[in-house]
C-alpha cells in the first residue's frame, strides 16, 4: 500500500501528560498514511497538524500539539489575524477556555 486517507472522529483531546479536554462536539481529523512518511493527523479548521511513522505516536503527538498550541493561544492577549481564527475555532469546541489559562 502506498497511501491511504481517512477521517478519525474524536469528542476529546487526550494529551499525555494533561487531563483529557471534552468538545462540545464531534470533530474529524484527516489521517493519511503515505509509505514514505508515515501517519500524518490534521486538523485544518485548527491549523495544526503531527506526522510520524508509528500511529498510536503519531495520535499521541498530535494531541500533545493540539493542547500545547491551544494553552498559547490562551494565554496570548493580543493575537494576530490567523491566531484570532484558530481563538474563535476553539472558542466553539471548548466551553471553559479560562481553565487553560496560567
Amino acid at each position: 500500500m502506498q497511501a491511504y486517507e481517512f477521517d478519525l472522529k474524536t469528542n476529546q483531546i487526550e494529551p499525555k501528560d494533561y487531563a483529557p479536554l471534552i468538545l462540545n462536539e464531534e470533530i474529524l481529523l484527516n489521517v493519511v498514511f503515505s509509505s514514505e512518511t508515515g501517519f500524518t493527523i490534521s486538523f485544518e479548521d485548527f491549523r495544526i497538524e503531527h506526522t510520524d511513522i508509528e500511529f498510536d505516536k503519531t495520535v499521541k503527538d498530535f494531541y500533545k500539539s493540539f493542547y500545547k498550541k491551544l494553552k498559547n493561544l490562551a494565554n496570548t492577549e493580543e493575537r494576530n489575524e490567523e491566531e484570532q481564527r484558530d481563538w474563535d475555532t476553539i472558542k466553539k469546541l471548548i466551553g471553559n477556555l479560562d481553565a487553560l489559562k496560567n
